[in-house]
């Protein structure tokens, strides 16, 4: 479990520090105030040995383009138009500007790993030591980018580097060489779920061989009842086409329905809770974590997720906008009897650096009860 987080020039934040970080942590903030940002280096540190989580976040992002360029077509030896997937790494960096002093760094302390968990990235000259392929201009490429990860000490375990265009993109081919770790290296397992995510219900379907005819799925089917009490089981299809169907089967109904027409309340909740459960001494991310969901409905979903992450010893970051979705974390807390298990921790702009403000479950329960803004 993750108990600091350090991060320096990453998006937002030039430099940033948050300590006596708990199980359970909402992120609240004004628009642009870096909560993404935050979720995603946990994320970053929390898959230190996986380095391809960099593109998972940048994906999300859709910093991912096709870009036109020139390629040779033999035998003529002429020069065509032809389009090539590349990601753009400026928006990484603080300040949107890419130079040898650039430094990424995200580092944090855990509470069950001795050595700091470490994650950065930084640009160097150009070395040419990786073929790039022959679609590549080589004059336009004048430095590489490097990520150590990992963490020995103070010392990485782990480099990857890739060549980069001198207009800040790299080749989205290059992602298929970064390494995987090993099965016997110790890692964190983090999770990211984003409402940027084209079906609501995908990613339950992909985690759902881990959860079905397990006690895992009792804990889901309480969850979606939250929403809709009549709901009695739920499964997955697979077609000839390799497409995933999600079925429901309500007390009400003879023939179990489309989970689609269940509307996006349920899919919040069902991907929301998969993760959970699977997730077993990991850590869940999950941005704008209100989305879909009626403000009723919110402290029972809280209460359930306080009672998953004591029992699987899962660490929660989630954000949110609403004071519907802060005031229910706060009565959950409250029911919970176990008011050290969450906090919230509000970004805001201190002149040019972003900070955080802490409210642990005594304090949050002040503000809402006298109407204080903490979003």
């Amino acid at each position: 479990m993750l108990r600091s987080i350090t991060i320096k020039n990453y998006r937002c934040f030039e430099s940033f520090h948050v300590d006596g970080l708990a199980p359970i942590n909402l992120i609240a903030g004004a628009n642009n105030s870096g909560k993404t940002s935050l979720l995603e280096s946990v994320y970053l540190v929390g898959n230190q040995l996986q380095p391809a989580s960099l593109f998972d976040v940048m994906s999300h992002r859709r910093e991912i383009v096709d870009r036109p360029v020139f390629s040779e077509v033999n035998p003529e030896n002429t020069r065509v138009w032809s389009l090539r997937k590349e990601i753009a790494i400026k928006q990484l960096f603080f300040g949107h500007h890419l130079d040898y002093n650039q430094k990424i760094s995200i580092a944090s302390e855990s509470t069950t790993i001795e050595s700091p968990l470490l994650f950065h990235i930084s640009l160097r000259p150009a070395q040419n030591q990786i073929s790039v392929g022959p679609n590549w201009d080589k004059h336009h490429i004048n430095m590489d980018m490097v990520v150590d990860y990992g963490s020995h000490g103070n010392t990485a375990v782990g480099q990857w580097s890739t060549p980069v265009i001198d207009d800040g993109y790299i080749g989205a081919q290059l992602v298929s060489q970064l390494p995987i770790a090993a099965p016997s290296q110790p890692q964190n397992q983090a999770f990211f779920l984003t409402p940027r995510r084209p079906d609501f219900y995908e990613m339950a379907s992909q985690l759902w061989p881990k959860i079905t005819l397990t006690d895992k799925e009792a804990i889901v089917i309480e969850a979606l009842q939250i929403i809709e009490p009549d709901l009695q089981g739920i499964n997955f299809t697979i077609n000839t086409r390799l497409t995933s169907h999600g079925l429901v089967k309500l007390g009400r109904q003879k023939e179990p329905i489309p989970l689609g027409t269940m509307g996006g309340g349920i899919g919040q909740i069902l991907n929301l809770i998969s993760a959970a459960v699977v997730l077993e001494n990991g850590i869940l991310l999950i941005d704008e974590i209100d989305t879909g969901l009626h403000y009723q409905v919110q402290a029972d979903m809280w209460i359930l997720l306080l009672k998953i992450a004591n029992q699987l010893k899962l660490q929660i970051f989630a954000t949110t906008h609403s004071y519907d979705c802060i005031a229910a974390f706060s009565e959950a807390l409250h029911k919970s009897g176990n008011s050290s298990q969450g906090k919230l921790f509000r970004l805001d702009w201190r002149g040019e650096q972003v900070r955080a403000i802490e409210y642990p479950a005594d304090y949050l329960g002040v503000a809402v009860r006298q109407d204080i803004e903490v979003r």
